[in-house]
């Protein structure tokens, strides 16, 4: 728990490294990797699967080595790690910079700041679709850049975490399905789904208490479904109907239209749902501090 609000702390106070961020410099490791194994049809698959073996496993092992080699002081290294693998300040950051625009700058200004947000085309986005996209990726990355965090942390210490976090990142990276990841990003795809699915559902479930309860437990059980995603679809479906937020709907990528379902509650969104989005992260979080906590008291009765 200590290690938990240290890193939580520095996130709150300076934020990700302005200069350099350890998973810029593991993004272009690879990338260079995947250039060198999603090359030959064949092996795609099990290249793939070699290329997350080896970057997930390697600097996991690591981290356990030198918390083994540090001793007493690994929570000093746990707090480093922790610190770098959540984005709960940067998330709330790029939201209110949405709100910002919306408010006081205009729509070019807002479609600019959630490009930053999404990877769908924002160019063609009324006010509306803005806000929409904005609360949308804050419900989904917070179970997945903050959550999942404190979840894995709670049970398997740093390696676990420096695992998820890798594992997420090369999700985000080659979990497509175009020609060039369908079959190389299958096994990035696969783990990441494993590895959230027990933090999301988490996060479906702190999301409904945190808010519109009802509704929630209603979008989750009628929309989770219609979402691509088998854990963005409990995170974003209870999350919508605890704000009581009609959210989704078409939307284009790479310049072609894609008809995604709405989900959700009835009220159309708006910039000041934004910072009720926020409000909602903010109070989940907290309820996951509060079972870690839970979890760390009965691990040392047992004990």
């Amino acid at each position: 728990m200590l290690v938990l609000l240290l890193a939580f702390t520095l996130d709150r106070l300076f934020g990700e490294p302005k200069r350099f961020h350890p998973l810029v410099g593991f993004g272009y490791l690879a990338s260079r990797i995947e250039t060198k194994f999603n090359t030959v049809e064949s092996f795609k698959i099990a290249g793939g699967a070699f290329a997350v073996t080896l970057l997930c496993v390697t600097p996991a092992l690591l981290s356990y080595l030198l918390s083994q080699l540090l001793q007493q002081y690994f929570w000093l290294v746990d707090i480093l790690i922790v610190y770098l693998a959540i984005g709960f300040s940067s998330l709330l950051l790029h939201s209110s910079r949405v709100k910002k625009a919306l408010d006081n700058d205009g729509l070019n200004a807002a479609q600019e700041q959630v490009a930053m947000m999404v990877s769908r085309d924002t160019a063609r986005m009324d006010e509306e679709q803005v806000a929409s996209a904005a609360i949308e990726s804050t419900l989904e990355n917070g179970s997945d850049s903050t959550y999942a965090v404190v979840f894995w942390y709670t049970l398997g210490g740093a390696p676990a975490v420096v695992f998820y976090r890798l594992a997420n990142t090369l999700d985000a990276m080659w979990g497509y399905r175009t020609k060039r990841y369908e079959k190389f990003g299958k096994a990035s795809a696969r783990v990441d789904d494993v590895l959230n699915f027990l933090p999301a559902h988490i996060t479906a479930i702190f999301y409904a208490f945190s808010g519109n309860t009802r509704k929630a437990f209603d979008s989750w059980k009628n929309h989770a479904r219609l979402l691509a995603s088998p854990n963005g679809g409990p995170v974003m479906s209870s999350g919508a109907g605890s704000l009581n937020l009609k959210l989704g709907g078409p939307a284009y990528y790479h310049g072609e239209i894609t008809h995604k379902p709405y989900f959700g509650g009835e009220k159309p969104p708006t910039s000041a749902d934004i910072k009720r989005a926020n409000k909602l992260v903010t109070r989940s979080l907290i309820c996951w501090l509060l079972l870690a906590a839970l979890f760390a008291l009965t691990y040392e009765a047992l004990s």
